[in-house]
């Protein structure tokens, strides 16, 4: 493990939350495994909504490297990358706008030193080493969002669940690809393999909310969309050695997240 991954462990320890395999914000009303705020700001709700971008982000960025790294002409991913990595720098500096939490701040001084790692790999020929620097930087902004997200979490209601769900199907639908695409460029082949699988069954428990929720016709074509683009892609995506498609999965899935884009901004005007 990196030393930016071991500094940010001290700093969770430090400040009482315990690191473990990343996974979705929680959207359930569960207190008894995570500390509930039980006063709110609307700071809180800014925050919580910053570390679910940078959530995303940190598999997209990833994704888009492995991309670059199996082919280094392709100079609209390099693009594309920086692009996100501006993304997640406003989302950092909007966190601390907000927070005036000194773990927090802390926290964010390792997400800054990712996103400045991760500018000096682009200026860099890709090679194998700098690939799994960042799968590494990538999980470590991960980690980091999380954390954050855990100092600021509030028991949400029906409809912020329903957002935040929608934003982990695009969050497990980039870190499945960015879990494939390690596969396919044989890096760290046993645990990206496990990880690719988690993914996989953790954005299909994900869809199983929105088949609950009754949406209008309109918003429920688009639902049925994702749920025929999703049979049809999950089964290729765990494939073998030997059958490798990634720029078809990513064309799919980006289809995919086009559709997850319309649920979100359905959720987000009912708030």
């Amino acid at each position: 493990m990196k030393r930016v991954s071991m500094l940010l462990i001290a700093t969770a320890m430090a400040i009482g939350i315990a690191t473990a395999q990343p996974t979705a914000v929680s959207v359930e009303n569960d207190t008894n495994t995570t500390a509930v705020k039980q006063t709110i700001t609307m700071g809180d709700v800014k925050i919580i909504e910053a570390t679910e971008n940078i959530r995303l982000l940190s598999q997209k960025i990833a994704k888009e490297y492995l991309f670059y790294y199996t082919n280094p002409k392709n100079i609209r991913m390099k693009r594309a990358m920086q692009v996100s990595i501006k993304e997640m720098s406003r989302n950092i500096k909007l966190i601390a706008s907000f927070s005036h939490d000194k773990d927090t701040a802390d926290v964010l001084e390792f997400l800054n030193y990712s996103s400045e790692e991760i500018l000096t790999l682009l200026k860099q020929k890709p090679t194998v080493e700098n690939a799994e620097l960042m799968l590494d930087y990538s999980d470590t902004m991960l980690e980091g969002a999380d954390l954050i997200g855990k100092r600021h979490m509030y028991d949400f209601n029906k409809e912020e669940r329903m957002l935040i769900s929608a934003k982990n199907l695009s969050f497990f639908a980039e870190r499945a690809m960015k879990f494939y695409l390690a596969l396919y460029n044989r890096i760290e082949t046993h645990t990206n393999r496990n990880n690719l699988k988690k993914s996989v069954e953790a954005l299909g428990k994900e869809l199983e909310r929105f088949y609950r929720y009754s949406y209008p016709k309109d918003i429920e074509t688009v639902r049925s969309e994702i749920r025929k683009i999703w049979s049809r892609t999950k089964d290729y995506i765990t494939v073998s050695d030997d059958f490798y498609i990634a720029y078809l999965l990513s064309d799919a899935l980006g289809y995919m997240e086009e559709d997850i884009d319309r649920i979100i901004a359905y959720h987000t005007k009912k708030l």
